[in-house]
């Protein structure tokens, strides 16, 4: 199919590689440091195996997340840029992550050198397969026969019904990340809690709950799709999990007998689940509103 605009994404968008190989769809590596060596995270696990990372994590050796380069995101727009096509690029949340700026800066440059081109930026203020169930919605919509102002409306209209619900085995992971929201309440409640997080609407975690255990966390996540999603029966549910499948069938398995039908589970790749850390679990669907 010829279509008239590409589709930019970065690995934190944590969809399975397959659902990826998609044409006019380029999806930028992610930069980690483990220890004393540095990858660059695909989605096809090249230079770092999501099986290594877990066991290096449970290990506690010390990581640190970047932002990608404006040059990583040139590198994957450009190419696109020459073939004469426009560029839609749908990025992880601003509020968690200076990933979402370098990539802007990247296409602003790059605006300058092709002005003739459409280059659009939709800030999804989502993550992981919250941001990935939106690059899907923009690869359908395209498929469908959306021009690149279409689809960049259609993503930036619904992405907040794209609802994050999430619990972690270790709060330390989180915590030493930044990015939850009123963890210093949290902390000395817990004991062997989980706690229960949720995506606000504006990109930022928050502590909204805690279960006694993760059964039971898995049971209040179910409860809260139910409550929340719209036609479940006819959506894709998007599971992802930090080295823990078991949960996340689980976790499908409950969502089944509510009446969900179509899933995809994956596991959260390093630049998410650096922060998250083994054992984490979320469910991303389309609902209400947050």
């Amino acid at each position: 199919m010829n279509h008239s605009f590409a589709i930019l994404t970065e690995a934190s968008c944590d969809l399975p590689p397959e659902r990826l190989q998609v044409p006019d769809l380029a999806v930028v590596p992610l930069p980690i440091t483990v220890g004393d060596a540095s990858y660059n995270c695909y989605p096809d696990e090249r230079e770092l195996k999501l099986s290594d990372f877990y066991a290096m994590l449970r290990d506690k050796q010390p990581v640190s997340t970047a932002a990608p380069s404006p040059a990583a995101f040139t590198a994957s727009a450009e190419p696109f840029l020459q073939q004469g096509l426009d560029v839609l690029y749908i990025g992880l949340s601003s509020s968690v992550s200076g990933t979402y700026a370098a990539g802007v800066l990247a296409l602003r440059d790059l605006k300058e050198k092709y002005p003739e081109r459409v280059i659009r930026t939709v800030d999804t203020l989502s993550g992981s397969q919250g941001e990935g169930l939106l690059v899907e919605m923009a690869v359908e919509a395209r498929a469908q026969g959306l021009g690149i102002e279409e689809t960049a409306q259609l993503i930036e209209e619904k992405r907040m019904q794209v609802l994050h619900s999430f619990t972690v085995q270790d709060l330390h992971f989180i915590a030493r990340s930044g990015r939850l929201s009123g963890y210093a309440a949290l902390v000395g409640s817990l004991l062997s809690f989980k706690p229960l997080l949720w995506l606000g609407r504006d990109g930022l975690i928050r502590a909204v709950g805690r279960a006694r255990g993760m059964r039971k966390a898995i049971a209040v996540m179910v409860d809260t799709v139910k409550d929340k999603a719209v036609d479940l029966k006819n959506q894709c549910i998007y599971i992802s999990h930090a080295d823990v499948l078991d949960l996340a069938n689980e976790l499908a398995d409950r969502l089944r007998d509510i009446g969900a039908r179509r899933f995809v589970i994956h596991q959260l790749g390093p630049s998410i689940g650096a922060h998250g850390g083994p054992g984490a679990l979320a469910v991303f669907w389309l609902g209400t509103g947050r």
